[in-house]
């Protein structure tokens, strides 16, 4: 197709009034951008605000809707009636078929996750929104028997967070990467079993969307969880040394002790474990 697409889409919760998205400028950012004001209305509502009729801009870099005016009248949108669509009368038999036929829907469906895997509202809602990463969540949830309410709320907060935010990023959707929900499981056994962290863990993403197992990035790598307590104590202690400002900001506020856990993990460059150098460093102010 040549030349530059806009798109304006309406889009309301039933019952409430429309909100009209402006300037989209792909059928990518449409998705996106009415996927986010589904979760905005929703919100809003939930908060007990009333949603008013008006205009908004969707800022393809933020990713957010942003209000540009409100529209009191049907009027002030310009819509009037084709006289030449005439009315349509479906009977009850068409409307029965077309239910029967009808797969699960995205709110059956997040009703149901809720039910199965013990997920909030706000999680199974966001999962439905894309079909493929609510299937994607649904294989891999199911693959592990061991998974439990902790192991469900990890794999959903994974593919919501980093996953999709890497397709953000590069503009595509789950289906057309290579990684599979064995990638992901993996990944959440890794890190409850402790061999590797949090941090190891999301720098292995971009790898793993290239279709890479969690062994073969480790083996490649050699980025393992660092448990070594002798080891993680003398980067403390050099930690302590180096940063006298913090280790006197810490004696005032105790949030101060985050940077120095934050030094540590960059000596170890994310390996050590961060319960272990949290217990450790506390050991060593105490001293």
């Amino acid at each position: 197709m040549e030349g530059s697409v806009r798109v304006d889409a309406n889009i309301s919760i039933k019952g409430h009034e429309r909100s009209e998205v402006k300037n989209i400028n792909s059928f990518r950012e449409v998705e996106r951008a009415l996927r986010h004001e589904i979760i905005r209305q929703k919100n809003a509502i939930k908060r007990g605000k009333v949603l008013i009729q008006e205009t908004r801009h969707w800022d393809d870099k933020r990713k957010i809707t942003i209000s540009l005016r409100s529209k009191e009248f049907e009027e002030d949108y310009r819509y009037f009636p084709e006289q030449d669509l005439v009315p349509i009368e479906i009977d009850e038999n068409f409307i029965q078929r077309v239910k029967e036929a009808l797969p699960e829907m995205p709110n059956e469906r997040a009703q149901r996750l809720r039910r199965e895997y013990m997920l909030s509202e706000f999680d199974s809602e966001n999962l439905v929104l894309d079909k493929r990463i609510a299937d994607f969540y649904e294989e891999g949830a199911n693959a592990d028997p061991s998974f439990g309410s902790s192991e469900y709320k990890q794999y959903c907060n994974w593919l919501m967070n980093n996953i999709s935010g890497w397709l953000n990023e590069q503009n595509t959707t789950i289906d057309k990467t290579r990684i599979t929900p064995k990638h992901l499981e993996d990944l959440i056994k890794y890190i409850r079993e402790g061999k590797i962290t949090n941090k190891i863990a999301k720098s292995f993403v971009d790898d793993m969307m290239q279709g890479k197992s969690v062994s073969q990035i480790i083996k490649e790598r050699g980025k393992t969880r660092l448990s070594d307590e002798k080891l993680i104590e003398k980067h403390c202690r050099d930690v302590i040394e180096e940063n006298p400002q913090i280790v006197k900001d810490y004696i005032k506020n105790p949030k101060a002790l985050e940077a120095l856990i934050g030094r540590v993990m960059a000596k170890t460059k994310g390996q050590a474990d961060p319960a272990i150098t949290r217990d450790l460093i506390l050991g060593l102010l105490k001293k």
